[in-house]
């Protein structure tokens, strides 16, 4: 077996090196700088710790009580209702507003006598209540938010018929 010799430089000696020693790999030596990684890693866990703003809860709607008591509120005026009845008749439809004991067969009549109520209780801020039966046409009931309107409620709505 022959002998392996290694030179290096600047020495003029002979070094034995093992055929196993040749065989083997040669190690990697990279290994990446760990302390400026730290750094970093650091850095971004305080910018994130300082800027975060935490969410409020849901359902919590923030607010606060006046420091001095207000005027106390009167009890609102309790307006009165007026409750149209819309019921089927042989040429269209016959309206009835309660407390009237008239039945009213054109829209121009009870755009009178809505606004004859209206002058009576003083305000167009009384609720007007359309209610029509099962078998009134649609059109009936328009008619009668038609003559609400024109006769200046604010405050019509519409229910069914019990």
């Amino acid at each position: 077996m022959a002998r392996s010799t290694k030179t290096i430089a600047g020495d003029e000696t002979m070094h034995y090196v093992s055929p196993r020693k040749k065989r083997e790999a040669p190690k990697a030596k990279m290994q990446p700088p760990m302390t400026p990684m730290i750094d970093v890693t650091f850095q971004l866990l305080l910018f994130f710790l300082l800027t975060m703003t935490f969410r409020e809860a849901e359902g919590i709607i923030p607010g606060t009580l006046p420091a001095e008591a207000g005027t106390p509120q009167t009890d609102p005026i309790e307006l009165e209702k007026i409750e149209i009845s819309l019921r089927p008749a042989a040429e269209g439809c016959l309206y009835e507003i309660r407390g009237l004991n008239v039945g009213i067969n054109s829209p121009a009549e009870l755009y009178a006598r809505l606004k004859a109520r209206q002058d009576a209780i003083g305000s167009a801020d009384a609720p007007v209540i359309i209610k029509p039966s099962p078998d009134v046409g649609w059109e009936f009931v328009v008619e009668a938010f038609n003559q609400a309107m024109r006769a200046e409620f604010k405050n019509i709505g519409f229910a069914t018929s019990s």
